[in-house]
């Protein structure tokens, strides 16, 4: 329950972006001591928890990039990278399509299937989940 001091500013809320990291649409409010504006979110974003004077600049912020996977080729010249999760490797022939792991798991299609058309499919598939995972841990 707000104490006397806090005061809500629903007129700002139109005006500010879903935080480019967790997606929430924070309300901005304001103390009479200092007159300090807060932005919260209800995931506890530590992001979007943080303290904004200028609405303009917040909706202005840009979400994280995550780098591209940079692959090289293992002894069987099959792509593989490794990064902070793991090592990202594919095998497979043209013939049977082509599977794509990190460590023991196989990564899958939306539609549950794990054979990839083509090497640069699964190369996809592989940047898409090393991309989840990252922004995941940042939020």
């Amino acid at each position: 329950m707000p104490n006397d001091t806090t005061k809500s500013a629903p007129d700002e809320r139109a005006m500010l972006q879903p935080c480019p990291f967790c997606g929430v649409v924070p309300y901005s409010c304001w103390t009479s001591i200092g007159n300090v504006r807060w932005l919260h979110g209800p995931n506890d974003c530590a992001l979007s928890n943080a303290n904004i004077h200028d609405a303009a600049a917040w909706n202005t912020r840009t979400p994280p990039q995550v780098k591209a996977l940079v692959w090289g080729l293992t002894s069987y010249r099959m792509p593989e990278v490794e990064c902070v999760l793991g090592t990202y490797r594919i095998s497979g022939a043209r013939d049977y399509g082509f599977n794509c792991h990190i460590g023991r798991n196989a990564l899958e299609m939306s539609d549950g299937r794990t054979n990839f058309a083509t090497i640069d499919d699964a190369k996809a598939a592989a940047q898409a989940d090393y991309t989840r995972r990252i922004l995941e841990a940042l939020a």
